[in-house]
């Protein structure tokens, strides 16, 4: 008996001299890792698997608990994003941080069609690609259920990390950000969804919000310890 699965290359890992294991993120079951045998003479799979490619897969029941890759094909290759270095920086960033997030995650029709939509687009080359990832992280946190509440104001400059929302008075914890840095916060917030690409940051304020951005999901993702691909990533956009 076969399974038929459409699934997002989180991790490949590699499973004695020839073999690999395939941690995805599957639109039918969530997160589910695959073992991959050998698909050629000289032990290499006939598919490009870079970050977050999107496999179509054909299974089988195996010996052990994980079903066995039958046939794989990556039908839409990210031929645009791995000849741009500025665009593979990205897709190595989200790569790490939908990793970190969905390691053990259910199953989520919108989350997935929304992941597969963000590399597509930035494979499309459609658009700038400098605000790129900030975008890509607002949205997925509104996915993963804790999309920034309200916006800044006079009456409320200070944006509490841990619950999420703009407040007219400070936290009594040190997990917030003011003034300056709250408003500069809410405006990429308010702005990103009509036109992030069009949105003019410094390479300060670029940073500046990336560093928010991560401070807020180490506190709402279990798990989520220092990304090594941000060096690489704030090197690429300085």
């Amino acid at each position: 008996m076969s399974f038929s699965y459409r699934a997002i290359l989180l991790k490949k890992i590699k499973y004695g001299e020839r073999n690999l294991i395939l941690q995805t993120y599957t639109r039918s079951e969530g997160s589910k890792a695959f073992f991959a045998g050998p698909q050629n003479s000289k032990g290499k799979s006939k598919t490009p698997l870079h970050p977050l490619s999107i496999l179509e897969l054909e299974t089988i029941k195996g010996k052990g608990k994980l079903l066995t890759i039958k046939e794989m094909t990556n039908q839409r290759p990210f031929l645009n994003i791995m000849g741009d270095f500025r665009k593979t920086s990205i897709l190595m960033f989200l790569n790490e941080v939908l990793l970190r997030c969905l390691s053990d995650y259910q199953e989520d029709h919108n989350l997935f069609d929304f992941i597969e939509r963000m590399c597509l687009d930035l494979n499309s080359g459609s658009e700038d690609t400098n605000n790129f990832h900030l975008k890509s992280l607002f949205e997925l946190s509104s996915h993963l259920g804790f999309y920034p509440n309200g916006q800044y104001s006079a009456e409320q400059p200070y944006f509490d990390l841990i619950e999420g929302t703009f407040s007219n008075e400070m936290p009594l914890h040190s997990n917030f950000i003011s003034h300056e840095n709250a408003e500069l916060f809410s405006r990429f917030q308010q702005e990103h969804a009509r036109n992030a690409e069009k949105i003019i940051l410094s390479n300060k304020e670029r940073r500046e919000i990336l560093d928010q951005l991560l401070v807020y999901y180490r506190i709402h993702i279990e798990n989520f310890h220092e990304l090594k691909s941000v060096e690489v990533l704030e090197t690429v956009f300085s």
